[in-house]
């Protein structure tokens, strides 16, 4: 949690290797792999379809075998079948973002990173997407979110920056004491 220009993103562009840290160690696992959500769908996806769009997530020597697990995936987040061969670029904001989450999480990654995942989605998408981090995730997450209701739901760890200081607490975002 953190106001909107404190940096809430920095953190995830640093773990990502997208920003130099400017002091300090930054100690990662050796063989980490992320997953990571973007808030814009990147171009070279727009003219894909949502199939084929998650599938180009999937490492090469794999997308055969685990082609499955796309609709899988698509389905656990709710997508309606009919729009598996729809391109991602004619696809609302709120199924975009969820695409973006299901290509995140496709090659199963050992740490999955959220950056505002509920911004441009209706009520409807924003109950399916606690359900499914409730019901289908198990590996760690890390979200940067507004929406209290989602981080009380789907988290068990919270972290505030503020003045350019992370602070860390254990439990979601109301029992954090920060959030009062």
């Amino acid at each position: 949690m953190g106001a909107n220009g404190s940096g809430k993103s920095t953190p995830l562009k640093t773990l990502t290797g997208r920003l130099d840290i400017d002091a300090g160690d930054l100690a990662l696992r050796r063989g980490l792999t992320m997953g990571v959500s973007e808030q814009e769908v990147p171009g070279n996806l727009l003219d894909l379809s949502l199939r084929d769009g998650l599938l180009d997530a999937l490492p090469v020597a794999i997308r055969d075998s685990d082609a499955w697990k796309v609709d899988v995936v698509l389905s656990s987040l709710g997508f309606p079948y009919e729009f598996h061969e729809r391109w991602i670029g004619k696809l609302s904001g709120g199924w975009q973002r969820l695409a973006l989450i299901a290509r995140a999480r496709l090659p199963e990654p050992d740490l999955l990173l959220l950056d505002e995942p509920t911004n441009p989605l209706d009520l409807a998408k924003i109950l399916h997407l606690e359900r499914w981090l409730e019901d289908e995730m198990r590996d760690p997450l890390i979200m940067i979110n507004h929406d209290r209701e989602v981080l009380d739901r789907c988290t068990n760890r919270t972290m505030f920056l503020r003045d350019a200081v992370l602070h860390d607490f254990p439990g979601n975002y109301t029992r954090a004491p920060a959030s009062g």
